[in-house]
This record gives structure tokens, C-alpha cells and sequence, in this order.
């Protein structure tokens, strides 16, 4: 019976969410039992002396009980006024009254301090982090509605959670603790998240193990519009508005408790991980956060939930786009545009025809009129199988694909011929005097050091065409 008082007391004690008000009338109640024993113990010794026989002994007048109390709690707390006992009884068991009131009456106390502290060690926590905030916030000089602001957080936190940092509270479980507290209180909203639908079992319970709380006040922006995405929000409690528009504060929607938002971001690879819009706390607003860099460390160990999410995450983005971003269909393209041709290769070209010779320019301008009718003629058959639809559009995409491969592998000389091409051969412009000033019209293109060889563009008789001539001199014309 005896274990089963302090059994009963660990108990309530557990199920008392106030469990240090039990402490106290619990430490209470030893008090009075022990003077309840001090004042039968002083009725006992009263009697053994006689009833009245001394003045220290109880005289036996009015309520025994409240007399011989008052007696032991006058004992107990040792503030005098008693009467000096006259016998060595009374002496003996007087001192040992004494002796045993102040160890006891010191041990009462002892504990209520020890209770009280416990009971208000967290509101002493509170003010500490409070004053030395309010403190370093003075020494710089922070603005007045800044250190209000950061008041009004500790106070709500405080009063909201019973603490400031629920993390330290956990830390100390063990993990399987941890985890049964972690998705009693969050795997209904994780659950809900169109994102982990689907998803190995345990990677959720993992995940929930990584979320941790905070508490936004009210118009604090959760995140703002091109910002990079690396976290996920879950709204625990309160609501939040998505702004938008030309200025930025429209309110476009609001999230209220279970919603969830961010959650592209936690896996979206280039410039999907950007902020599309801000976000702001409507009220107080708690969230919960998984940072991108905890749910990567988990994924690499459910290579089947990466994949799942990867794919909803690039479907979930592709959709969010705006429509004249996912791109409309247009003319098809047959052929790619190419660049000019520069002038001077042109010129080089239009003298390598007039020349009508078998050298690299000949062949080379051979070869570009074949591409250019073969160019005309890819034209013409795109336009008709548009034309006819998209029955043998695979048929035609083969096509332009093969005479584009053929074109490129055409440009380059010597790929189809078994001998490579001779050196070029200069022909000498019939000019009188290499040292004659140049026609009118004619423009020299290059010259070199020692003025042996000279390349210059000559007009032809027919309009925007030119000449490429190149002038060779010999020893003795230098020599002269």
C-alpha cells in the first residue's frame, strides 16, 4: 500500500497537464501531515506528565486537537513563545522537537522552491532571450518599429507553442519517439500534398522528421517573387495571400490551413526553382518548412519516389507556364535560314565563272547552283505535303534530314572524289604596267610587302557583278 500512494502519484502527475500545481499541494500535504504527527506526539507527551501538572504540558482546557496543533506548528517553525519545560522529559523531548521541526520545516521549503522554479523555469527562459534581444537591439540602435516587431514574435511564440524553439524539446527523445510524435502531429497535411501522393511510405515518414516550425507575423513576406526556391511550406495554422498584378499587390488567392505552396521549387533543376509570385502572411500565420537540401539527402535513398516526383514536378511546372511561354504553332521551317555569303567570295565566285575554268572556284560555284536548285526543290515539296497534311509529315521530316546531311557533306571538296583537289593556279590580269595607278572602279583588295602579288575587284560590264583578278609579277618586272 505504501508503494501504491507514490504509484498513484506518478501517475495523475502524467496525466495533469499542469503537473507542478499537483507538486506543490502534494509537497503541501506532507506539511500538515507532519505537524499532525508533531501535535499527537505533543498530546502524548502531556499525558504521560499529567494533564495541567507543568505549564509547558497541555492543561486540558477547550479543543485538544486545535491546542496541540498550534503547540507543534509554533514547534515547528521555531518562532518562540513558548512555555519552558521543567522536567528532564520535557527538556529531552523538547530538544528533539526542536532538531527534528528545523530539518524538517528546511526540507518543506527545499522542495517548494525546487517546484516552484521548475513550474516557472520556462517563463524565466522566456524573459532571459526576451531582455537580451531587447538588449543587443539597443546597443545597435535598431528602429523602434523593428525591436516592436521582434517583441510581438517572442510574445506570440511564447504563448502560442509554450516555448521558443520546439526543436529542443525533440532533440532529447529518442528517434522512434520522435517519429510517433512527428506524424501524429503533421502526416495528415504531408499526406494531402498532390506531390508525395504516391511515394514510398516511409520516405513520407523520413520527410516529416525534417519539417521544422516557424511563425510568420502579420504582412511578413513568406517569399517574394524571383527569389530562389529551397523550401516547401505547409500551412499548419493561419492563412496566407499570393500577390500579383501590374503593382505587385493584388491578391490573387488565399491559403488557408493544409494548403500547401513552394512545392515546385523543392525539385525543379534551372530556372524553375524561382519565386513566381510573393507571398504574405495574412494574420499570424504557422508554418511548416522542408528545405530542398533535407528532402535530396532522403531521395537518394528511394530512388523510385526521386523519379515519381521528378516527373509531377516537370508536369506540375510545364503547366504552371503561361501560354505564350509553352509556344504556338507556326509556319514549319523547312530549312534553316543561312547567312550572306561575303562579297569578296562572291566576287572570287563570279571570276571563277567568267574564267570557265576546272579550278576549286569553278567547281566549288558548280556545286552551290546543285545545292540552290536542290534548296528550290525542298521548298516546293514541304509546301505540298503541308498542303496535303500531316500523313506523311514523318516521311518528308526524312527527307528534309537526309538532303540537309547531303548538302553539308557536298560543301566540303574531295569527300566523294578519291583524289584531293589541285592547288589553285593564279592567272595573271592583263595589266600593262604593275606600277600604273588603278582604273577608276577598281578597288585593291590585298597587297603584298614586296608588291609581287596584288588582288584587286574589277567591275563587270553587267550590274552587281565583280571581278576578282589577282596580278603576278615576274623577276624582271620587279627588277625594272
Amino acid at each position: 500500500q505504501y508503494m501504491a500512494f507514490f504509484e498513484f502519484n506518478n501517475r495523475l502527475e502524467a496525466i495533469l497537464s499542469k503537473a507542478y500545481i499537483y507538486r506543490v499541494i502534494r509537497t503541501t500535504a506532507y506539511l500538515l501531515y507532519s505537524l499532525h504527527l508533531n501535535s499527537c506526539l505533543y498530546y502524548w507527551a502531556s499525558a504521560y506528565e499529567g494533564l495541567g501538572s507543568t505549564t509547558w504540558v497541555y492543561d486540558g482546557e477547550g479543543n485538544s486537537y486545535i491546542r496541540c496543533y498550534y503547540w507543534a506548528v509554533k514547534t515547528l517553525i521555531t518562532i518562540g513563545g513558548l512555555p519552558d519545560p521543567k522536567t528532564l522529559f520535557e527538556i529531552v523531548f523538547q530538544l528533539l522537537n526542536y532538531f527534528t521541526g528545523v530539518f524538517a520545516f528546511s526540507v518543506m521549503i527545499g522542495q517548494m522552491r525546487d517546484v516552484v522554479g521548475a513550474a516557472t523555469a520556462g517563463q524565466t527562459y522566456y524573459r532571459s532571450c526576451m531582455d537580451s534581444t531587447i538588449k543587443y537591439m539597443n546597443f545597435y540602435n535598431i528602429p523602434k518599429a523593428v525591436q516592436n516587431r521582434v517583441k510581438t514574435w517572442y510574445e506570440y511564440t511564447w504563448h502560442s507553442q509554450g516555448m521558443l524553439d520546439e526543436l529542443e524539446l525533440l532533440v532529447q527523445l529518442p528517434d522512434k519517439m520522435r517519429l510517433d510524435i512527428a506524424i501524429d502531429v503533421n502526416y495528415n497535411i504531408v499526406s494531402k500534398v498532390a506531390l508525395f501522393q504516391g511515394c514510398d511510405r516511409q520516405m513520407i515518414f523520413d520527410m516529416l522528421k525534417r519539417l521544422r516550425s516557424v511563425v510568420y507575423l502579420p504582412n511578413d513576406y513568406v517569399c517574394k517573387k524571383g527569389e530562389i526556391g529551397r523550401e516547401m511550406y505547409i500551412i499548419q495554422a493561419g492563412q496566407v495571400q499570393v500577390l500579383g498584378g501590374p503593382d505587385g499587390k493584388t491578391v490573387l488567392v488565399t491559403l488557408k490551413a493544409g494548403s500547401v505552396f513552394g512545392e515546385i521549387s523543392l525539385l525543379a533543376a534551372g530556372g524553375g526553382n524561382r519565386r513566381t509570385a510573393n507571398v504574405i502572411a495574412h494574420g499570424f500565420a504557422n508554418l511548416f518548412i522542408l528545405d530542398k537540401k533535407d528532402l535530396n539527402e532522403i531521395l537518394v535513398h528511394y530512388p523510385e519516389s526521386q523519379k515519381l516526383l521528378r516527373r509531377k514536378a516537370k508536369k506540375m511546372l510545364k503547366d504552371n507556364k503561361p501560354k505564350d511561354e509553352k509556344g504556338a504553332p507556326g509556319e514549319p521551317l523547312i530549312i534553316p535560314p543561312r547567312a550572306d555569303t561575303p562579297k569578296l567570295f562572291q566576287a572570287a565566285l563570279a571570276a571563277a565563272g567568267r574564267v570557265r575554268g576546272k579550278g576549286p572556284l569553278a567547281q566549288l560555284r558548280w556545286r552551290l547552283k546543285e545545292v540552290k536548285s536542290m534548296q528550290m526543290m525542298q521548298v516546293s515539296v514541304g509546301w505540298v505535303a503541308i498542303w496535303f497534311g500531316c500523313q506523311v509529315g514523318w516521311l518528308l521530316d526524312a527527307k528534309s534530314l537526309l538532303c540537309q546531311l547531303w548538302v553539308s557533306l557536298q560543301c566540303f571538296p574531295g569527300v566523294f572524289s578519291p583524289s584531293p583537289p589541285k592547288s589553285p593556279v593564279h592567272q595573271r590580269s592583263p595589266v600593262t604596267s604593275p606600277k600604273a595607278p588603278a582604273p577608276l572602279g577598281e578597288e585593291i583588295i590585298s597587297k603584298s610587302s614586296d608588291s609581287s602579288v596584288t588582288i584587286r575587284v574589277v567591275p563587270a560590264e553587267q550590274e552587281d557583278e565583280e571581278i576578282l583578278a589577282a596580278e603576278i609579277l615576274g623577276k624582271e618586272e620587279e627588277e625594272q
